[in-house]
């Protein structure tokens, strides 16, 4: 609940329009049990990357703790936005 929030928030601060704004998870993005599939060709040209190079913007949600920014994806999503 409390992510589904963030992004309404996240829509209506940046005045979004609902009916045209969509949000890709990338925590659903790759497939965690075949990384070796999904990162053949190099980070650069994993399906993370290239959803990040096609989008118009990232937001970040973060608990309490803020430990996605310890994280080397959360880095990478960063670095290419």
């Amino acid at each position: 609940a409390d992510f589904v929030r963030c992004l309404e928030v996240h829509s209506k601060d940046r005045g979004l329009d609902e009916d045209a704004t969509y949000y890709w998870v990338c925590a659903y993005a790759l497939r965690q049990s075949a990384l070796g599939d999904e990162l053949r060709g190099g980070v650069g040209v994993s399906p993370f990357v290239r959803a990040i190079q096609l989008c118009d913007g990232t937001v970040s949600v973060l608990d309490r703790g803020a430990i996605a920014t310890s994280r080397a994806w959360c880095a990478l999503e960063l670095f290419e936005t």
